[in-house]
């Protein structure tokens, strides 16, 4: 949950097992969405409670909090290259919409 941009869009991040969506129009009106496709990956748990406690085998690294961290910088890292994509193509935008060329000249056409 939380707030929308301008265009009335809310980004989820980490979204794991199925969705439902809320949405909210003033202060009455509601929609619902399930979906019904699964969204990640949806964590095993393990057979037996064996399992969770089998130590790695030697030369195998743990991997308890180095995992957890790692998918972190990843996610960081991913979050960063977006907003510099998208910082990019807005600056393509701008210059688009903000183009003083009239015409096509025959030149920069090849």
């Amino acid at each position: 949950s939380g707030e929308t941009d301008l265009r009335g869009l809310f980004i989820a991040d980490g979204i794991q097992g199925t969705t439902t969506v809320i949405a909210r129009k003033d202060q009455n009106l509601y929609a619902f969405y399930r979906g019904d496709k699964v969204l990640g990956q949806v964590p095993n748990a393990p057979a037996n409670g064996e399992a969770a406690q089998q130590k790695p085998a030697e030369g195998q690294p743990q991997q308890d909090q180095g995992q957890s961290g790692g998918k972190g910088k990843l996610l960081e890292n991913i979050k960063g290259d977006n907003y510099r994509y998208n910082a990019d193509q807005r600056g393509q935008f701008n210059d688009l919409i903000n183009n003083t060329i009239k015409g096509v000249k025959a030149k920069g056409a090849y």
